[in-house]
């Protein structure tokens, strides 16, 4: 376990040009491309996130691809068994807390995003959790 995080870890800082991608493709069959990178900034582990969504819509053959920015500037590192998480705090001035979390599971790497608000109302947090994508692989 200590050597796959060191290996994870090494993969992400080599260079301060690393990216990261983890994907999936189910297309023409089943489904949609899926695409998950994290493309370090510089040399203090900050990185860019995006998701990266096509599919072809089977009926009309119509094509559809979307690159959405998840993060940037968010503090990255190695998780074991090749994963990662990046993280940006904002709180409680100019924004939430965002959390990307890739770790790999039994099917494949599932990517997970958490974002925690500060309620203006009452002072708490307002935790939103969604599933990015699943089955993805590191390439």
């Amino acid at each position: 376990m200590k050597f796959t995080l060191i290996l994870a870890l090494a993969a992400f800082s080599a260079s301060s040009f690393a990216t990261v991608t983890y994907s999936r493709d189910a297309r023409p069959v089943d489904g949609d491309l899926k695409e998950l990178k994290i493309t370090k900034e510089n040399s203090r582990h900050q990185a860019t996130v995006t998701l990266r969504t096509a599919l072809v819509d089977r009926l009309g053959g119509n094509v559809s691809d979307t690159t959405e920015v998840i993060g940037i500037g968010m503090d990255c590192k190695a998780i074991a068994q090749g994963g990662i998480i990046c993280t940006d705090d904002r709180r409680p001035v100019d924004g939430p807390l965002t959390v990307i979390t890739v770790k790999n599971t039994r099917i494949g790497y599932e990517a997970k995003l958490k974002t925690v608000y500060v309620s203006r109302m009452s002072g708490g947090d307002i935790v939103k959790e969604s599933t990015l994508a699943v089955g993805l692989k590191k390439k």
